[in-house]
Parts: C-alpha cells; structure tokens; sequence
C-alpha cells in the first residue's frame, strides 16, 4: 500500500551517528537508552517515547547542531514511525512531525541532508493525519508543499518480459502524442489520465493496468516555469525507472526493489514555460508504484513552477542531445559517507567509527533505494560489527540486510542471517532471541530450541508481546490445552494494548457472537491505525455493522475505507457486494463502473458486473461483459463454460477441431472382420490423430488431442489397455473429455474419466502423468480418445510459445492433422524437417486468429533400430516458435539472468584464496572450477517455476547448491573475478547424440546449462560442466561432447558447437595377470588407468573406501562366479585432477569351464566390457537408420595366462585386424612359453556416427567384436 509493511523497518530500528568527539549530549543518550529498551529489553512503547524525546531536542538545537546530528535524526524518525505503525499510536506523533516539517534548515547546500529528513517528516505527517481519521484534504495539504507531482497521464502495459524492454525505446519515448495508440502487451493502449487523486504523489499502477507481471507503464505530467530554473528530482519505485524531461534522459536506474520515496534524484533543467516529464516504470511481479517530486536543488520548495496543462494541443516542444549538467549537491547518505574513515591497514578500529558504519548501513537498508541483489547496507554493517562485536543491534540489524527476499523457498539462504541473529542474542538482545525462535519452528519444527529462546526473551520482557503469543503457539503443538487462547489472553491483559491485539480480540469477540462489542473494538482500531489495516478494519465495521440491520453506517465505513486506499479498487468492490445485497442493483452497477475507471482491463470485475447485469435481465449487456472478460483474461474455464450456456450454443472448444469419426470406425471394424490377421505383426495402427493447439495472446495455451487407435494383436492389448498424457504440475490441468471402446461387434464401453492437475496443486512445473484405465480389450477394437490440457496461467516463459510436433509412430498412421490457432497479430515462425506439408490457413476477423492445419496421410511406422537417431531427427517434424532469430532468444534470455552475476565479498574472498600465487589463467580456471564441482552440491530440479533462470550467484555459492543453470553462473561470477570472461551456455545433453537442427530458435532444443570461457591467445575455448562433479576441468562430459550450443551474450547469441573428444580422451588401458591353479581356479591381478566418463564412473562407484570391496566383488561376479577380491588399491579418486588407476587381486574359484571342445577360458574382457556396447550395434543385417556410436573411445587390455604344470593350450582363436573408417579391433594371441600366453586386445572407435550407407562396413567391425565373447581359449591336460 502506500506505506511499507512495519516489518520492513524493523532493520533500521536500531543505529544512530556518533557526533563528532567531545559533543555528545542528551540527544545522543536518549538514542542510546531508546536502543537499549527497543533491542535489548523489547520495550517498544518505552523506546518509542525515549526516541521521541531525541527528535524534539534535536529539533531545538541550532543549525550547525541539527546538521551534525541528521543522521541520527533520520533513523529517530524511521524508527519511531516503525513502532508507532506497528502499535497504531501514529496519531501520538501528529504533533512532532508537524513540528519537524516545519523546520527551516540552513539555506544553500549546506541545510540539503537536513531537508531529507523534514520532508520525509511531511510525508508521516499526512499519513498520521489519514490515520487518525482526517481527510484526504488535510492530508494533501501537509504534502502540498514539498512537491509531489500528481496531475499524471499514464498509458500501458507494455511488453517487458524478464526487463527485455527497459532500455528499448518504445513508441511513447520517441515524441510525446497524448491522442496515440500503442501496440501494447497484450492489445492496443492509449493515454488516459488518473481517475482520481492519488495519495503522497504515490502513483499505484498495479492498479491501473492489467496485466500487471513483466511489464512497464508511462506516466507524463506537465510543469509550468515563470523562468528557466534547476531543480530536483526526486523519485522512487517499484522497480526500475527512467526519466525524460523534455524527451531528454535525465534518469535511469534498472533495479528491482521495493518502494520509498526519494530513492533517486536527478538534477534537471527546466525551461521557461511548460515542461514535460515522463516516467518509464519497469515490474517483474508483485507491487508496482512510483512517485515524484519537485523541489530546488537543495530540497527546499520550488517557487515559481507548477503543475497542470498546457493548452489543448500546445505540447512542450522536445529537445535532442544530452539534458544540461545540472550540478546536485550531496544528500545525506553522501555527507555521512564522507565522515567515514578509508578502509585498509590503520583504519580506525574504535566504537565511534563502528556506530557511523552502523548508522550509515541502516539509513541505505531503510530507504532501501538499490537493487535486492546489491547490498551496500550489508558491507557497512558487516563492518560495524567487526569493529565493535559487543553491540546486539549491529549483528541484528546486518542479520535483517542478509535476509534475502524470495518467493521461492529453495532460493533462500537462511545461514548467514541466523549467524548474525544468533550473535545479537548472544550479545542480550530479546527481539533477536524471538526472531530465532520463530526461525527453528518454522524452518525446522524444533519446538523444544523454539521453546529455549522464548524463555530467554520473556525472561527479559515478561510483556513482549510477539514472544508471549509464539510461546502459546509452541505450547499448542507440544499438546497443551488451550495455550493459544491463555497467549492471547495474556496479551490482552497488558495495559497498553497493541494495534494487532485490538483486531485479534475483537476477532474473538465477533466469532463468539458479540458483535456490539466487537464493533466498538474495531472503531477504536480504526482511529488508531485505519489507514494502515483499512482491507482488514473496514470491512469488519461494514460487515458487523449490516448484521446489527444499519446498512448506511456500513456503507460510511467503505466510505472511510476509499478515502485512505488511493487507487486500490478493493471498497469499490465489496460497495458493489453491499449495494447488491440491499436490493440496490443499479446502485452496485455503479460501484463496478468506478472501479472499471480505475482499471478498465479487470477480468474480475466485468465478470462481477456481468452476473449483476444478469440479475436485473440485461442478458446483452451481460453477454458483452463476459465476452469482454475472456477476451482479457482466456484462462477461466469455468466462466467459458457458464457464458457458452448463456449463449445457448454450447460451443465449447474442443468442438471447433473434432472429427466426426463414427464411419471411421465402422469400416475400421469391417476391415478387420474380413481381414483379422495383419501380415506386418503390428501391435496397433492409428486410424486418426488430430492434435489441435490454440495460442493465445500471453502465451498461455489450451490443447485438444483426439485419437482412435485400433488394436491387432497382444501386443496392441497390452500396450493400450492404458492410456496416458501429461500436465505440468500446478501449471495445467489435463481432463480426459472420452474414453471409449468399441468392439467387433458394434457395442462399446465407456471407460472412468478423469481430471488431473489444477490451482490448488503445487505449481512446481514438474511433468506428471494422467490417464485412463480402458475397457477389457480384444484384438481389432476401435479406441477413442479425446482429451484437454489447459494452462491455468501465464508460465515463467512469459508469452514465448514453442512447440515440437512429430508426425511419424512406431505403428502405422492412416491420417495425423496437427491445427495451430493463433493470435493474428502475432508472428510465428515454422520449421519443418523431413517433410513439405503446406499448410492450410485461414483467417478470422472477427476473433482476431489465424489457423493453420498440416495434414499427412498414410505415414509408415518408425521401425526401432538399435542405436539409431531420435524421431525428431528422422521422423517428419514442425517446429512452431515465437523467436525469429538466436539474438531475439539470446536478448530474451540475457534480460532473464543479467541481474543474476552478483558476486559478493564471500565471493571474492574465496577466488583470491583459490587463485593465490596462480599466474596462469588455464590453473586459476581449473582452481575457480574444481571447487564449483566438488564444493557446489549439484541438485538436478526439474524444469518449472525455475525454468532457465538461474538464482544469483551469490546465493548459489552462499548456500552451496544449485542446478545445472545455478553452477554455470557462478563460474562465470568467479571467473570475472579474476578477469577472465565466461558465459552460459544453453546445451541439449545427450548421450547418443545425433544431427542438431538449430534452424529455428527455441527453447525446447534445450534441457542443460554449462559455461563457456571464450579462446585466447596460447589458450583454446573451453566448455566447463559445473555439474560434472567427477570431471577434471578437461574432461567434458560425453552427454555434452558434440553438441551444437547457444552461447549467452549481452549483446547477440554466438552459436558452437562442443568438440568431440579424441579415442585416448575415453579410453581404458588394463593388464592383468591370470595365475590358473591346478584345481582350475585363478588369481588375477588387474592393474588398470581410466580416462573421461570411464575414470568418473571409477571415482563415482569407488571413492568410498570402506564400500571399495563389496563394490569390485559386483563387478567381478557378473563374469566370474564367486569371485572374492582380496586386495584393492586406488589413486586418489577426490582428486579430480589426479588420472584414475586402480589394482585388483582376486581370486576366481572356478575360472576354467569343461566345455566340449575342452577346459576352455572366455575370451578376454576388460573391466568395463567394451565389446559389449559395441558388438550389439551390428546385430541387424540391414538398416533405415544412421548409427549412433556415441564418443570416440579406446580399450587397450594385455592379459597374461600363467598356466600350472599339466595343462597346455590347445586351440587358440583366430587372431583379428580390422581397421576401417570408424574403428578397429586387433586381437593376437602369443605363446611366450609352454605355461604363460599373451593376449593383447585392441578395441577403438573413431567416429561418433555411421551412415547407413556405410553400415556393412561398420557391421564387419561390430559383427568381430560382437563373436568375442563366443569366442574361447581352449586348454588341455598334457
């Protein structure tokens, strides 16, 4: 609302500026006792009162005094207004504030801080006076006179998904035109002007515009100077902001905070006459306000300008080039900077130096004027509290500074606030002890440390009211009877009652049926902190007071509630619902006309006034407020279904694109009665398949499949006698529409229906899948299936819309129809691979949609081949995306994460520890990378909220987890610290990787993140896999070698492709010793090195000593029955940089077999059995499809057969060489003396792919290698 939430403010409660040595007096030991009662004792009336007293008698200290002490004065007021607000005794401090507003600092820059601290004084003043229940009137008059612009125009939204049109220039910044219309985000928009007064300048365009997420707005007011003169500025926001003053820049600032005023101020010139500003506000979610005012450059009141407008068609003309440098003096954050003493060695280590830290750390995070992921407050505080350790408000107040914001729990990192927390109270402080408390029962569920920490602060405050109702909490889930109700009891028997306490009692009061009493509770509340609670105070005076049958004194109450709610349209809402109920309709009618006033695009308020129209039989009226509402907002299936039955036409979507399909299964029955048997052996064939997509205008989409399928055989039976689909969890909802088998002989079953998905599900994103169980089923039935997915909301991506459609199945396809409705004024881009549909496309004028149908027939099924590339690279595939070209995706995506390479002092602390006496960038490289590998615990989440965004760097490393996305930006954050360039990289990881076809920008290609550090000169470019927790930094993955990547820039997309690794990169090289006893049994000895993705599978499986054993035992098993290994030894497998090798003694008891041919011995394997990937890809003797060999690699193995007195070899297999183009086998077999043979095996693939045109020479070397394992030594007894 107009004021930030007390809890924003707790952090500044604290902190205040030591003067100069020597001239510490009563102002400063009222601030210090205030602290102590506030931090220490949690006696926040008594602080209050004591912080009270500071300001009066700063407020009679002459000019130079005041000056010396505005620090001090600033927090004073903040922290005093936090305590009042919190309380709702506000209105105890109409007086002072008026007083201190109407101070008169010293003239010329010199009084400039001081005035910051009057006018914000104003500002409490008008919102006191509202509180108390003055008019608006009289709270304008307190604000009039510092300046705040009010008489705006505002057009919007505009597109601004993830901050991708902040510094675009759009229409409205090329040339003001009050009559224009925009393309805007979602339709056209135009200028319109405020509907009503704002409150405090304090502009609510959340409220104005619809949709209010990823978006901005424009705001345009209009001075009038009698002569040219340099002013002020002032601004705040939420969020980013940029200011024109007569079309020249004067201000801008992309960051995403919350508001205050007078975040900002930009030195401006205005020209004699009328002037223009206009104002660019970004939003990404959540609050969306800004305000502005005008002042002379040192903060006093600007005379001579005023705010109005021009004459009709009289717009002040626009000026080119840069604004005239307007010189602006230091503010206060500036003049206590300059008190500060330089950093480094001999920097002042003393108490006055740690409080001016402190105090200067707690004026930022108050105004809180920079962005959520810079944290100027955090450095100065930190400081403090390494300086003077003692003070419970320094760790307190930096514990606040280091709680970081998030809607998303895995995005928060909780341990460097509980650090500080825990040394406030440590060092004494209650509100520290209760902030924990709630802290461990929230977070942890651990009641008996919650419990602990609440005694303590009760232990120092027996009345603290906060730490008396979370004891009754706690107490209540331990199992007392009635805790909560003894807590609130308690608190309602303290003498000062609280704001909060008012409205839990008289809550209570209400439910038990006393409402008189309840009502006259809440009048009390309404005095004390109306403007603060009015959604929650003047609703209840409503409600309570309709049930007591005194309407008018209900409608008084909304009344109060709109006069302190600015542009909020919540009274104007339940108005409507109380007019509604009193039987006065027409009355209710314009209740919703004021709001629309408001904001015109509300889906939820044409709805409400359409069901109103309905009541009092306007049906066309009605008819075209609902129709008006889905046009607005296309995601109310529930509306769509009702408006469908008020047309009476019962149109509903699915019905637009379904085939009437009882002939198509009719002549699929008679085919099969005179034909049952299918000479193709397929389990089922597809009779049609219609997949119909409609998009609309914010992305969000609603898909309807039909199906009917024909099963054949057993196979078919079992195949189906379940069908599924898939819906995003809490992101869709997935209905099955029908369900239907028909049998041979024409009757048919009904199969249960389901519904998945919906809002009350966790919108985690994560895929599910739904279906239903079919009818008993026998060869030849027809299915039908019909279903429905929806989006019930805008996803992460915004408006994006991507789509991949395959048209190719494992069975036979009679007919597939794949139908795309779209908005027809948005572009769309298609790629088809493997096939030329032309599209059919048609165009509705009066919905605004364009549809497009591709439709193949008689589509022959995809044979599986061992091996083979995926069907979206073999099969007919469209690809359908809103992205024109890789740099329109890459400036998407790069205004997604551009805030998110925040490094931190951590951050740099830790690179120079890593990187220290490291001169060569390829060791700093490896240094910053081991340890995000190692250090960095990877959690694979799947795609959702989370998206392809990842968290800021600084969180990610604070926290010391993150996912693929996570890792890669944190590289680059650590890199840049040591001056070396590194971006994300978007990739698809797969393990048998086939032709990419990057054709069409989407980000569907997409399922991976990695980094990538450009080349430089002695340096090749390097792909580094933050993920790759068992790599060295030179080993890159084999699911990411080969593939074609998008490279993440600032300034345009840089298309790669990830190299293939060389043979001896992946490659295994082993010998071993096999010792064969007289009885048959062996003891082998197997020394072996690993290198690539065969070295990490060593250091995965085996880095746990104790587990080595059991683990080689498995291995070994699987070839040689009852193995038992009886020595092992490892390199250093958590030394990513060191090789992998590893010995093994086992002993086999029964490694000779009798077989036929005699005592025989199974060809040679290694440990990895590498013939066996490769022996299985030339098992067909033809093929359709290319090969898919994955990476090059190598298997070298010499085994050794020692053999005992009284057996000797007695056939041997013939040896091999085989090299082509794709590989080699080479096997030889040596008898270096009667009792010891030497076997020598040499497996290598080259090439990553095999044309099947090339496919019997790739089968010669697969068919070889595939026979080893036939293949036997064959001994026998001399």
């Amino acid at each position: 609302m107009h004021r930030k939430s007390p809890l924003h403010w707790i952090a500044a409660l604290a902190g205040f500026i030591l003067p100069p040595a020597g001239l510490a007096g009563p102002v400063e030991d009222r601030a210090r006792e205030a602290e102590r009662l506030y931090f220490s004792e949690g006696r926040d009336l008594e602080a209050a009162r004591m912080w009270r007293e500071a300001l009066e008698l700063w407020s009679r200290l002459d000019a130079a005094g005041r000056q010396a002490h505005v620090g001090e004065a600033e927090l004073a007021l903040r922290r005093l207004d936090s305590v009042w607000s919190a309380r709702g005794n506000g209105t105890d401090s109409i007086d002072l504030f008026r007083m201190l507003a109407g101070l008169a600092p010293a003239e010329g820059p010199a009084g400039a801080p001081e005035r910051e601290v009057t006018s914000y004084a104003a500002y409490l003043h008008g919102w006191a006076l509202l509180e108390g229940g003055k008019s608006p009137a009289e709270a304008e008059a307190a604000w009039k006179p510092h300046g705040f612009l009010q008489e705006w125009k505002v057009v919007g939204p505009f597109d601004n998904e993830r901050g991708s049109q902040f510094l675009t220039e759009l229409d409205p910044e090329k040339g003001l035109d009050l009559n224009a219309k925009y393309d805007g985000k979602k339709r056209p928009v135009a200028w319109r002007p405020l509907p009503r007064k704002v409150l405090a300048g304090t502009v609510d365009l959340a409220a104005l515009f619809q949709p209010n997420e990823q978006c901005l707005a424009y705001a345009v007011t209009f001075v009038h100077a009698k002569e040219e003169v340099d002013a002020a500025l002032r601004l705040g926001s939420d969020e980013g902001l940029r200011v024109w003053v007569n079309g020249q820049l004067v201000a801008s600032n992309d960051v995403h905070r919350r508001f205050d005023i007078d975040q900002d101020v930009a030195g401006v010139r205005l020209a004699k006459g009328w002037s223009s500003i206009l104002v660019k506000v970004a939003q990404t979610t959540d609050d969306w306000h800004f305000a502005a005012r005008l002042t002379d450059l040192n903060g006093a009141p600007l005379s001579g300008v005023e705010e109005g407008a021009p004459p009709s068609g009289e717009l002040p003309p626009r000026r080119e080039g840069d604004p005239p440098a307007v010189k602006q003096p230091n503010g206060l954050v500036a003049a206590l900077r300059e008190k500060l003493a330089p950093e480094g060695a001999g920097a002042p280590q003393h108490a006055d130096e740690a409080r001016r830290h402190f105090v200067l750390g707690a004026i930022i995070q108050a105004r809180h004027a920079h962005d959520e992921n810079e944290h100027p407050d955090t450095d100065l505080l930190r400081r403090a509290a390494q300086i003077d350790g003692a003070q419970a408000p320094y760790h307190f107040v930096l514990a606040e500074s280091l709680e970081r914001r998030s809607t998303i729990a895995a995005q928060k990192d909780d341990n460097a606030w509980r650090a500080a927390m825990e040394k406030a109270a440590q060092a004494g402080s209650a509100r520290a002890q209760l902030g924990l408390a709630e802290h461990y029962l929230s977070t942890f569920k651990s009641l008996d440390r919650a419990r602990a920490l609440v005694g303590e602060a009760l232990s120092r405050n027996p009345q603290l009211e906060d730490a008396i109702l979370l004891e009754g909490r706690i107490d209540s889930q331990l199992g007392l009877p009635q805790a909560r109700e003894r807590a609130h009891a308690k608190v309602w028997s303290l003498k000062e009652k609280s704001l909060s306490a008012i409205l839990s009692h008289a809550g209570r009061l209400r439910n038990e049926g006393k409402i008189s009493s309840a009502l006259e509770l809440y009048r009390q509340a309404a005095c004390r902190g109306g403007a603060l609670e009015a959604s929650e105070i003047f609703p209840e005076i409503a409600r309570i007071t309709l049930a007591l049958g005194r309407p008018e004194e209900a409608l008084q109450a909304v009344e109060a509630w709109r006069a302190v709610s600015g542009l909020d349209i919540a009274p104007e809402k339940y108005e409507a619902e109380i007019l509604e109920g009193l039987g006065r309709a027409e009355d209710a009618l314009k209740s919703f006309d004021r709001a629309l006033e408001v904001c015109p695009e509300d889906h939820s308020l044409l709805e409400g006034k359409a069901k109103l129209l309905l009541r009092l039989g306007r049906r066309p009226d009605a008819l075209a407020a609902i129709d008006r509402s889905l046009a607005l907002q296309p995601n109310q299936p529930d509306l769509r279904e009702y408006f469908e039955f008020l047309k009476a036409e019962k149109i509903l979507f699915e019905d637009e694109f379904r085939r009437d399909t009882a002939e198509l299964v009719r002549q699929a029955l008679e085919d099969h009665k005179s034909k049952p048997t299918d000479s193709s052996n397929d389990p089922a064939r597809v009779l049609l398949d219609v997949t119909a997509i409609q998009v609309n205008k914010d992305g969000t989409t609603k898909t309807f499949v039909q199906n009917v399928i024909q099963v054949l055989n057993e196979r078919g039976l079992r195949m189906y006698d379940r069908f599924s689909s898939y819906y995003a969890e809490g992101e869709q909802v997935l209905e099955f529409k029908k369900a239907r088998v028909t049998h041979a002989d024409g009757s048919s079953a009904e199969a249960k229906l389901s519904r998945f998905g919906g809002s009350g599900d966790e919108a985690s994103g994560r895929y599910r899948s739904g279906g239903v169980d079919l009818p008993p089923l026998a060869a030849g039935d027809v299915i039908e299936i019909e279903l429905v997915r929806e989006d019930l909301a805008q996803s992460f991506f915004g408006d994006y819309f991507g789509h991949i459609e395959v048209f190719q199945e494992p069975v036979h396809v009679k007919e597939k129809a794949f139908i795309l409705k779209v908005p027809a004024e948005r572009k769309f881009y298609f790629h088809q691979r493997n096939m030329k549909t032309e599209p059919v496309e048609t165009e509705n004028t009066v919905s605004g949609t364009r549809t497009y149908v591709w439709t193949r027939r008689d589509i022959p099924k995809l044979d599986p081949e061992p091996a083979m590339p995926e069907a979206r690279e073999v099969s007919p595939v469209l690809e359908v995306s809103t992205f024109e070209s890789w740099d329109a995706l890459n400036k998407w995506y790069w205004s997604l994460i551009r805030k998110q390479f925040e490094s931190s002092s951590e951050i740099t602390k830790k690179v120079n520890e890593l990187t220290s006496g490291i001169e060569n960038d390829l060791d700093k490289i490896r240094a910053i990378y081991n340890f995000v590998v190692t250090d960095v615990r990877y959690n694979a989440w799947e795609f959702g909220v989370h998206g392809f965004k990842p968290y800021n760097a600084a969180t990610v490393f604070a926290r010391r987890f993150g996912d693929c996305k996570d890792k890669a930006m944190l590289l680059s954050v650590m890199l840049k610290e040591v001056g070396l360039t590194a971006m994300p990289v978007l990739i698809r990881a797969d393990d048998q990787r086939g032709k990419e076809d990057l054709t069409l920008p989407m980000v569907n290609h997409f399922n991976h993140c990695i980094a990538y550090v450009p080349a430089a000169p002695g340096r090749e470019k390097l792909f580094l896999d933050g993920t790759a927790e068992r790599h060295s930094f030179r080993e890159v993955p084999s699911m990411d070698r080969g593939a074609s990547v998008v490279v993440v820039g600032e300034d345009k997309a840089l298309l790669e492709q990830v190299p293939w690794n060389k043979p001896e990169e992946l490659a295994v090289v082993e010998e071993a010793v096999v010792t064969i006893k007289p009885d048959l049994s062996a003891e082998l000895q197997v020394r072996a090195q690993a290198t690539g993705d065969y070295g990490v599978y060593v250091r995965s499986q085996f880095e746990i000593a104790a587990q080595r054993k059991n683990q080689l035992e498995k291995v070994y098993g699987r070839r040689f029955a009852a193995s038992s290994v009886k020595e092992e030894s490892f390199s250093n497998l958590l030394n990513i940089d060191e090789p992998v090798s590893f010995q093994v003694a086992l002993s086999v008891p029964r490694f000779v077999v009798e077989a036929p041919e005699g005592l025989a011995i199974r060809a040679p394997e290694d440990f990895f059995g590498t013939a066996q990937s490769l022996g299985s890809v030339g098992s067909l003797e033809k093929r359709e499809q290319d090969v898919l060999l994955g990476p090059p690699r190598s298997s070298r193995l010499k085994t050794v057969y020692v053999l005992p007195p009284g057996l000797k070899v007695k056939s041997l297999p013939a040896p091999h060489r085989i090299e082509s183009r794709f590989g080699k086998l080479i096997v030889t077999y040596k008898n270096e003396s009667p009792e010891r043979l030497v076997v020598e095996r040499t497996i290598e693939v080259t090439s990553h792919r095999v044309a099947v045109s090339d496919y019997a020479e790739l089968r010669e070397l697969a068919g070889a290698v595939g026979r080893l394992e036939d293949e036997k030594i064959v001994l026998e007894r001399a």
